[in-house]
């Protein structure tokens, strides 16, 4: 199916927002192109589904950003953040195990409040 600008699809749309809790101080990793980048565990709750205003848990999604950008440099685990860009795939060996998951590779994060604002980011 065409998806040029008189074709019948839909745009390519990919953009992801995420707020939480950095569980960890971020790591140090590479693109799959090898560049260098920072890794961020990023922890939010998530409702049950048959009682939408409870937070039934915790759930992380990983994000990736250019070594390059300064703003990373400040965060530390238990900040709150918030990331966007855009949700690809990586591919993980670990104990002879290859594995997929999902990353938000992000073109913005920005930090949240101080720990004066503990409560939980929803």
């Amino acid at each position: 199916m065409s998806t040029d600008s008189a074709g019948a699809g839909p745009p390519d749309i990919n953009h992801a927002v995420l707020t939480g809790r950095l569980s960890a101080d971020p790591q140090e990793g590479r693109s799959p192109t090898g560049e260098p980048v920072r890794l961020l565990r990023v922890e939010f709750p998530v409702s049950d589904p048959d009682r939408p205003r409870s937070p039934w848990r915790c759930a992380s999604c990983l994000v990736e950003v250019p070594a390059a950008r300064s703003e990373v440099e400040e965060l530390r685990g238990g900040m709150p953040v918030l990331a966007a860009g855009q949700i690809s795939d990586r591919w993980m060996i670990e104990g002879g195990h290859t594995s997929r998951s999902g990353v938000i590779v992000a073109s913005m994060v920005k930090a949240g409040p101080a720990e004066a604002s503990a409560g939980i980011l929803l």
